[in-house]
Formats: C-alpha cells, structure tokens, sequence
C-alpha cells in the first residue's frame, strides 16, 4: 500500500495522494499514518464514489481503544498505549510531543516477553518518572525481573514491581498524587 498511498503532513493536517486520486487538507487522523494511508488506499479503490467530506470526518472520529487513548482517574490524566515494540512506542512519544506532553511520567509498564522488550524500554526511558512495573494476566508475559534488567540497563532508577497492572496503575497514581 505504502508505495500506492502518500500521506503528507501539512501543520495540523495531512494531504493523501494515491490510486486513483489525491485528496487534499484532510485532519490528520489520531492514529498512524501508515495505518491511515492504508485506510486511505482502500476507500480510494472502491468501485463507488466516496464523499471527501464522509472521508474527513472519518478521519476526525477514528480512535483505536488503547492507541493514545486520554482517559481521567482520579482526577488524573491518563494516557494509555499498547504499543509493544520501539517503533509504536516512538509513535507514541511524537503523539505526546505534538499535543505538548513533553514531561515525565509515571509509567506502567508490562509486556509480553516475546517482544523485544530492551528496545521498547529504551525508546520510553526518558519519559519515566518512576515506572511501575507488573506481570501481564497472559502465559506470554515478560517477568518483572526481565521488565527491571531492562529498566536499569536503560538507565531507568525508580523501579516499582507490583504484582499485577492494577495494583501498577494504583501505584502510578499515588505516586503523581505524592
């Protein structure tokens, strides 16, 4: 798809060329632009025309649950992101950027171990705050041991293991409350 559709970003929006047509001053969707180009692609291929107007505002409401996703507790802006490997999670961190989330944060953090999890720890390292820690309920998870080796090895110094993400995001909570 990526050589049939072209995303250009433009300040706040995007410009998307592809087969068999452009579109032009589209919202730049809250999602990955490759993922968007894909999309994109798709709607430009049907055998029917699709209102440019029905395009946009699709781009405006797209959402992923867990992708970026703002949420409130406890009084608390919360930002969550299943990204599972170095290049999601630098998706993640220009998202932040963007809407001027530049700080450090009180992370939680569990993954699945056959992810390369030292990649994906060193690419949010320096947003950490402190970082809390837990087991994923899945067979796959990484243990907290692997999780705490590639915090420290990326540089990371405050390390909480919780025993599950829950009690991690409790943890987190309390800690920004502190």
């Amino acid at each position: 798809v990526h050589r049939e559709m072209r995303i250009v970003r433009l300040g706040q929006g995007v410009d998307a060329t592809g087969q068999p047509s452009r579109l032009t001053a589209l919202p730049r969707p809250a999602l990955a632009l490759a993922n968007a180009a894909t999309a994109l692609q798709a709607f430009m291929l049907l055998p029917v025309a699709v209102d440019p107007a029905c395009i946009a505002e699709a781009l405006r409401g797209v959402r992923l649950a867990g992708r970026n996703q703002r949420l409130q507790r406890q009084g608390r802006a919360v930002v969550l992101d299943v990204g599972h490997n170095a290049h999601a999670l630098a998706f993640l961190r220009g998202e932040l950027a963007r809407h001027g989330l530049c700080e450090r944060f009180h992370i939680v953090l569990g993954m699945l171990g056959d992810k390369d999890v030292e990649a994906a720890v060193r690419v949010l390292e320096p947003l950490g705050q402190s970082w809390h820690i837990a087991p994923l309920p899945s067979p796959r998870t990484a243990t907290t041991a692997r999780l705490s080796a590639a915090l420290a090895a990326a540089g990371a110094t405050d390390v909480v293991v919780h025993d599950d993400v829950a009690a991690a995001m409790a943890g987190a909570l309390a800690r920004a409350d502190g």
